[in-house]
């Protein structure tokens, strides 16, 4: 028995050589304690994205990182909402990000906030009529041409296209094509995956209650094409689809079954299909190996093993399987890079192993494998800013003032502040200078955007000739002190009134007066006498009769 298990082990590794399957190394990131929901690999295989049920998006790179394996930035998109899904675009600058809420993010590479979707109005009876999802976003996946347009599939039965290059106020996106999805019964299917054929024309949408549809994209519209029901048991999810560059449909479910699917038939059953495959996660995935001869996917339980598991893809017959956790660490998110020939797992215990070949790999995790640690600084123990680190605040004393911050010049003076704000043209308000002699060029333009002596119409041509006043262009100092040379050899007409026959006339003064008291006695005859009310005033004594008689 043991020698039988010693050929089978031997059979599974020369099964394994001759595939070219690159796991004979492993490289565990720790992402979290719980589990990774969301991956993705950028098309040059440099960086890595993990999203988990600890609400954290993390971003590695594999070129700056040692063998610690620590992430250089983490961002939390939503508060409090668990990540469903993470994807790079095709040229890799973008990043989608599907949280438990209505409105999906897009990132840059490094992290920052470039846009978000609108939320729709959730009162519409058709959520056509509305720009945005009302529910939980599950999926989201770019358009293979076109490098602007991502499709996002939502529980609230809408399959949404969006165009990054169209952004409204506030950096947010609105949707320019909208599909809906309905059950059997014509109630609102629950989206939870979707995918994009490689020539752009077909969409795959997958669904609560095991159904999958198809749908025509255009330049405007999104049409029906087909519904399978019963593509999965009734009380399964689609946990995921994807499309080989031959035209083939890959869908997996949560019931344990896996199939591939001609889309053009999807009505009339799955080409090959098997459903031993247990599967506990909603967002489990299985993809395509680069050259479509494999096909990878996950194993994950309570009481299961977790496991990539790699099948056939014309017979879904297993070739191999390598088991990377315990009981009840089930395998969720798949990659295999085929740039970089790499495969990623996450788990569910919040790890991310990357799997690749010391022979048939190249760069990705291998440069992070190698590379040993930063030695310790000792200017480390001083304080967070250190030679070397990113961290801390940088002081250059002796920079120079072109390239000084707003806080170099709050800690300068008062009176250095006043002086440097009188030597600014704006803050001082420094009226306009005219055009003069630092205007002169050879053709007589203008100075400082002033046009001078340069007529640019023909009514100002006219006017230049006719009723034009060149004085108005003319400093007045200037033009006064042209005369000053010419006034000063003939003063003609300053000093005619003080010159005769140019001599000197001496003045003469007025000398009447002896004294004060001369002057007071001659005013004081002309002066009107004053009223005082004490005085009493001359009366007229009237004559009575007796002194008439």
């Amino acid at each position: 028995d043991d020698d039988d298990d010693d050929d089978d082990d031997g059979g599974g590794i020369e099964a394994q050589e001759s595939m070219g399957v690159p796991v004979s190394h492993e490289v565990v990131i720790k992402h979290g304690d719980r589990p990774v929901s969301a991956m993705d690999l950028d098309p040059a295989g440099g960086r890595l994205i993990t999203g988990g049920y600890d609400y954290k998006v993390r971003l590695w790179d594999f070129a700056a990182m040692d063998a610690r394996m620590k992430s250089f930035r983490q961002v939390e998109p939503a508060e409090g909402v668990q990540v469903r899904q993470l994807v790079f675009s095709r040229t890799g600058d973008l990043v989608v990000v599907c949280t438990g809420t209505a409105m999906p993010k897009v990132l840059d590479r490094d992290g920052f906030d470039v846009a978000q979707c609108m939320k729709g109005d959730q009162y519409f009876n058709d959520l056509s009529k509305t720009y945005g999802h009302v529910s939980i976003v599950t999926d989201a996946v770019w358009h293979p041409t076109k490098k602007y347009l991502f499709i996002t599939a939502s529980a609230d039965s809408t399959v949404r296209v969006w165009n990054t290059d169209n952004t409204q106020l506030n950096n947010s996106l609105k949707a320019s094509i909208c599909g809906k999805c309905r059950t059997k019964k014509g109630k609102r299917a629950a989206l939870s995956t979707v995918d994009i054929s490689a020539d752009g024309k077909l969409i795959a949408v997958g669904a609560e209650g095991g159904s999958i549809h198809t749908f025509a994209l255009g330049e405007k519209h999104m049409i029906p094409k087909a519904q399978n029901h019963t593509a999965h048991a009734e009380d399964s999810t689609v946990t995921s689809l994807k499309f080989s560059r031959k035209g083939k449909l890959l869908s997996r479910g949560t019931d344990g079954g896996i199939a591939i699917w001609d889309p053009r038939r999807i009505t009339r059953g799955p080409l090959v299909q098997r459903k031993d495959l247990p599967c506990y996660y909603p967002m489990t995935e299985a993809v395509f190996s680069p050259d479509e001869k494999l096909v990878l996917t996950g194993l994950s339980g309570p009481d299961v093993v977790g496991e990539l598991v790699m099948l056939d893809t014309e017979t879904l017959e297993v070739a191999h399987r390598l088991a990377l956790g315990a009981v009840g660490e089930g395998v969720i998110r798949v990659r295999w890079h085929a740039r970089i020939n790499q495969i990623a797992v996450s788990m569910s215990s919040g790890q991310v192993r990357v799997l690749f070949d010391d022979a048939r790999s190249v760069r990705g995790a291998k440069l992070c494998v190698a590379k040993a640690p930063r030695k310790a600084n000792v200017l480390d123990a001083v304080g967070v800013a250190s030679f070397g680190s990113m961290e801390g605040a940088i002081v250059a004393p002796h920079m120079h003032k072109a390239f000084r911050t707003d806080e170099d010049t709050r800690r300068q003076s008062t009176k250095r502040q006043h002086e440097k704000m009188r030597k600014d043209p704006i803050k001082s308000k420094l009226p306009q200078k005219p055009i003069g002699a630092a205007a002169e060029s050879a053709f007589k333009l203008g100075y400082q955007g002033q046009v001078r002596n340069y007529p640019t119409s023909l009514n100002q041509f006219l006017a230049s000739k006719t009723s034009y006043d060149k004085t108005r262009d003319e400093d007045p100092r200037e033009a006064i002190l042209k005369h000053a040379d010419a006034a000063r050899e003939n003063p003609q007409f300053v000093d005619k009134a003080y010159t005769m026959m140019n001599n000197r006339v001496d003045p003469i003064f007025n000398t009447d007066y002896d004294s004060d008291e001369d002057e007071q006695a001659q005013g004081s005859l002309h002066k009107k006498p004053k009223f005082d009310p004490m005085k009493k005033p001359f009366q007229i004594k009237d004559r009575s009769a007796k002194d008439m008689a």
